[in-house]
This record gives structure tokens, C-alpha cells and sequence, in this order.
């Protein structure tokens, strides 16, 4: 019996999904998306988040973004704190609320890596156009 490649696809999924427990490493929590990650919170209003950890870096005093990257795996934030600190100080509520980072639209871990860096260049690009337009105004 020939069948084709994302059907065969969907069938490891399937098993895949079928064959995990309470217990299981590397759940499968999405059909159309296996590359999303269950991120515990630990806050009492939001325990889980569902998708892959970003790491971004902000300069300390102007707050510039100059450094986005997306995590795979699901890291510990002990250990993503090294590259973070390597590149400046780090920040994400912005770009989470303003910047459309909290929901990503993109397939993959190339698309969650493409997420990051365009949620990042939009939230320098926003701070620009604000000290262009503020600049403009009070001179």
C-alpha cells in the first residue's frame, strides 16, 4: 500500500501521540505543530505556555534590541542566561504584548527562530520612528 509522505507523516504522529503517558519525555502536545513546548510559568494565572523560549537582549541604558534568538528544547533559564548576558541585559514583556511575540503564526523551528528576529527588528523599528517623529517635533 503507497502512501504518501504527510500522510505517513501524520501516522508517526499519531502513534507517537498515542503511545506517550503522564510520564513522557518530549510530549506531543500539537499535531499540527510537534515542535511546541509545554513552558511552566509558575504564576497562578497563567501556569503553562504552550510554544519555544526566546532569549533577547537589550542594551542598558537606551534599551536597543541587539540580540533575539529562539531556544529549542525548552532550556532552563539558568543556562540561556550565559548567551544573553554575552550580547547585553535581557528583556521580552514588550515585545510579548507590542511586538506579537506571544503568538506565532510561523511553522517550525525556523519559523519560531524568523518569529523572534522579526518580532525584535519591529520593536527597534517602532523605538526609531518614536525618537525620529519626537526629534522632528521639538526641533
Amino acid at each position: 500500500m503507497n502512501v504518501d509522505k504527510p500522510l505517513r507523516e501524520l501516522l508517526v504522529l499519531a502513534h507517537r501521540l498515542l503511545a506517550q503517558t503522564r510520564t513522557s519525555k518530549k510530549k506531543l502536545y500539537s499535531v499540527h505543530a510537534p515542535e511546541v513546548e509545554c513552558i511552566a510559568k509558575g504564576k497562578a494565572h497563567k501556569r503553562y505556555e504552550f510554544g519555544c523560549k526566546s532569549s533577547i537582549a537589550t542594551t542598558s541604558k537606551s534599551n536597543w534590541i541587539v540580540g533575539a534568538h529562539a531556544l529549542d528544547s525548552n532550556p532552563y533559564d539558568g543556562h540561556t542566561l550565559e548567551g544573553a548576558i554575552r550580547q547585553t541585559e535581557p528583556t521580552i514583556g514588550h515585545l510579548k504584548s507590542d511586538n506579537r511575540l506571544s503568538r506565532n503564526h510561523r511553522t517550525g523551528k525556523t519559523g519560531n527562530q524568523i518569529n523572534t528576529l522579526l518580532a525584535a527588528a519591529g520593536y527597534n523599528l517602532r523605538k526609531l520612528l518614536r525618537w525620529i517623529f519626537f526629534r522632528s517635533f521639538w526641533a
